[in-house]
């Protein structure tokens, strides 16, 4: 009697032991399956985050089922005067990606707080080209892929990251940077080339321009936030006076400067034609805005 009884205990303690295993891995499983993030690809997908709310338009077509993309400056703020807030650095930790322009000063603090291996900063992608800010005589960072050539590769390199992260949506990704690859080329292909001197409003209208052949001799402010001195408005008008053209950025999505008014002005004082490019920071993608740009161009062309 006394074996009979060990032998019931022991078969007893095997199959709560089976049991206990069983409940541990159904509680890993859905552990894994909640997840989220963390380039498992469950079934939550990754999570993207930008630091300029206009990248979000970019991102999202790449974006496989379960993927999200999030912004950390709320829309209508301007990135350039936003501070990290502790639910902005805990959002950004959390993150698979994290997509940033590189060069407000946030984002510095950024690169500071953020794992390397998870970080992409734009200006840094290989291929991406900077021109010359032709006030300050340094590099340009104020949206580079507003360029075509500079999105590309910034599409195709994003896609390639997210493919990484997420095997298995791999052929969703590449197909998606695809299609946006051959949209972009289409608008190229079809826009007329001006081959005109510029002033520019503000930095990011340099790439908004340059690949139709216009060349941004000076800009009416060399920085964000900063105000036009009366030498940099005397070299405006001395260049208008030329004959040269004025780029402003739009009004689309109400974020036209002063800078913006002050050049449209200008332009029709001295009789000069004026190319509107949508603001980089507005919503929608790039190559929705290349396709504005695009008509705008054709448009004055046409004159």
């Amino acid at each position: 009697m006394a074996a009979r009884g060990r032998l019931l205990q022991a078969a007893a303690l095997i199959v709560l032991a089976a049991i206990l295993a069983t409940v541990v891995i159904a509680a890993l499983n859905k552990h894994s399956a909640n997840s989220g993030h963390g380039g498992t690809g469950g079934a939550k997908g990754l999570l993207v985050v930008v630091t300029f709310p206009n990248l979000v338009d970019d991102i999202r077509p790449l974006l496989c089922g379960g993927d999200r993309v999030v912004s950390l400056v709320p829309p209508g703020v301007d990135p350039h005067e936003f501070q990290l807030t502790p639910s902005a650095l805990r959002l950004a930790r959390e993150a698979d990606l994290v997509v940033s322009t590189g060069h407000a000063p946030f984002e510095v603090k950024l690169r500071d707080v953020i794992d390397p291996s998870r970080l992409v900063e734009i200006p840094r992608i290989k291929g991406i080209r900077l021109l010359v800010n032709p006030v300050t005589g340094q590099p340009n960072y104020h949206m580079p892929i507003y360029d075509p050539s500079n999105y590309k590769r910034f599409i195709a390199y994003i896609a390639e990251r997210l493919a990484a992260l997420r095997p298995g949506c791999k052929a969703k990704y590449m197909r998606n940077a695809e299609r946006i690859l051959e949209e972009v080329d289409t608008v190229v292909a079809a826009a007329p080339r001006l081959s005109a001197v510029a002033v520019g409003s503000a930095p990011p209208v340099q790439y908004a321009v340059q690949w139709l052949n216009v060349t941004v001799a000076w800009l009416l402010i060399p920085e964000p936030g900063v105000s036009p001195t009366p030498g940099e408005v005397g070299k405006a008008r001395s260049l208008l006076e030329e004959g040269a053209i004025a780029v402003v950025m739009s009004s689309r999505g109400g974020l036209a400067t002063p800078a913006d008014t002050k050049l449209a002005e200008m332009a029709k004082e001295y009789g000069r034609p004026l190319l509107r490019v949508p603001a980089p920071y507005s919503p929608g993608s790039v190559l929705e805005k290349l396709r504005v740009v695009a008509r705008e161009a054709e448009e004055l062309a046409s004159q």
